[in-house]
């Protein structure tokens, strides 16, 4: 993430999820819902890159999983915040199947 200026690494596994960034004089924090997802100092020069190892060893924990095909769908998913597109259709009354007539 880039706060200020600098890119600050997160844990990989919350690509794509809601975050939250709190930056202070001294820290720059940042929360997935209740986890803790990054803390890092803060620094102060511009373009710099700060990166947590943790974060560089999940990273290619998950690229090697994501090569043997162990991926499946992103976090999200497993938290019903993805839908089946079919279930809008079917709130707004579409029907694909009806015969479309022309006016």
């Amino acid at each position: 993430m880039r706060v200020l200026g600098n890119d600050y690494s997160i844990d990989p596994s919350v690509i794509g999820r809601m975050i939250d960034l709190h930056a202070d004089l001294s820290m720059v924090t940042v929360h997935c819902g209740r986890d803790l997802v990054a803390r890092h100092p803060r620094a102060w020069a511009r373009h710099q890159t700060i990166t947590d190892p943790d974060h560089v060893a999940i990273a290619a924990r998950m690229r090697a999983e994501f090569g043997r095909g162990a991926c499946t769908e992103p976090g999200d998913a497993e938290q019903g915040l993805a839908r089946d597109l079919a279930d809008y259709d079917t709130r707004f009354g579409i029907d694909f199947d009806d015969e479309v007539v022309a006016r």
